[in-house]
């Protein structure tokens, strides 16, 4: 797999992104939207999910240092007392699959 620069953005005008060499990938937060860059074209993008205000997604450059595909969600002590807390009901782990809310991959930074 090739490496990639991880850019996380507050707000940008993607018409004004500068031109980088190789592979970025750059998540415009307000937009909930990844972009794919290959040697400063756009090759793909994505709607994904971002972090709310009390666990926000945190903005600068990173290196990715893992990517997980179908990955199975830990529930959250915090997250499985609110649901019960609101009458419903989880269980400590979410399989992959369309209710797994990490998605089809999870980019740890």
């Amino acid at each position: 797999m090739k490496s990639a620069k991880l850019i996380l953005l507050a707000c940008i005008s993607l018409l004004s992104l500068p031109t980088w060499a190789g592979r970025n990938i750059v998540l415009n937060v307000p937009q909930r939207v990844v972009y794919l860059y290959e040697d400063g074209k756009l090759f793909k993008k994505w709607t994904v999910a971002v972090g709310n205000p009390a666990s926000p997604t945190p903005l600068g450059s990173w290196k990715i240092s893992e990517i997980r595909h179908d990955p199975t969600w830990y529930v959250p002590a915090s997250i499985q007392k609110e649901i019960r807390d609101q009458g419903g009901e989880i269980g400590s782990s979410v399989a992959p699959g369309e209710k797994n809310p990490l998605g089809a991959f999870f980019l740890r930074l």
